[in-house]
């Protein structure tokens, strides 16, 4: 969602009172300023947030450009440049906290004008979870395992699980070269287990894809670090 806000100082606003403001001033140009400011309301932390400062006049002078955010009862400044007139300006701006920050801004003397705000979020915050997908059939005939996880935190990681007795595994990846197959059992068992061990970055998407033949379904998977479980599917 972008929010444009529009601010317009005009010593006029229609033709005749142009003319007759011009009278006044004997002859001298009436200045008309116009400024916005537009940026998404929706931000994440730690990313670069863009934002869009438009400006012109009618008249001599530079610009004393201001752009500020709020924290708690203090606004604080997050770009201030002396620019002649023109227009746009361009700049981005990271914040490293969660939270809802009122905006404001000023192009010339006259008070700042408050725009709205940019709502904060850690867009990396996930909880632990795994989850089993299984196709009975794709299009060569065969049986389709895909176990996806995503981790809370960073750190090592041991996913394990099976197919039940009788099935023969034709394929085996994961999409994480770091993690990797590490064991399989399958001669003398009741299933075939795979135990895949390797290290992940927080909430990344790890997933394991298992083609295979013949059983009658999946058994359990875990996902653990050290003695936590940290997440568990159900045959």
């Amino acid at each position: 969602m972008f929010l444009a806000v529009g601010l317009l100082f005009s010593a006029c606003q229609k033709d005749e009172l142009v003319m007759e403001t011009d009278e006044l001033k004997r002859g001298n140009a009436a200045i008309q300023n116009s400024s916005s400011l537009v940026f998404e309301s929706d931000a994440c932390m730690d990313e670069p947030h863009e934002f869009t400062l438009s400006y012109t006049a009618n008249g001599p002078g530079a610009f004393v450009l201001q752009v500020q955010y709020k924290v708690g009862e203090d606004w604080i400044q997050m770009f201030h440049e002396n620019q002649p007139n023109g227009s746009p300006v361009v700049f981005e701006h990271t914040f490293t906290e969660p939270g809802t920050y009122p905006i404001r801004y000023q192009t010339r003397s006259g008070g700042f004008t408050e725009v709205g705000s940019v709502v904060v979020e850690d867009c990396n915050e996930c909880e632990n979870e795994l989850t089993a997908d299984l196709v009975c059939e794709d299009e060569n005939g065969n049986k389709v395992l895909t176990i996806t996880f995503f981790a809370e935190e960073a750190g090592p990681i041991v996913i394990q699980g099976g197919l039940s007795a009788g099935t023969i595994i034709l394929s085996a990846v994961s999409n994480l070269e770091e993690l990797k197959m590490v064991s399989h059992q399958s001669a003398g068992g009741p299933s075939n287990v795979t135990r895949w061990e390797g290290d992940v970055e927080a909430c990344q998407e790890v997933t394991i894809t298992i083609t295979f033949s013949g059983g009658d379904g999946v058994d359990d998977w875990s996902a653990k670090r050290g003695d936590d479980t940290l997440g568990e599917t159900e045959e």
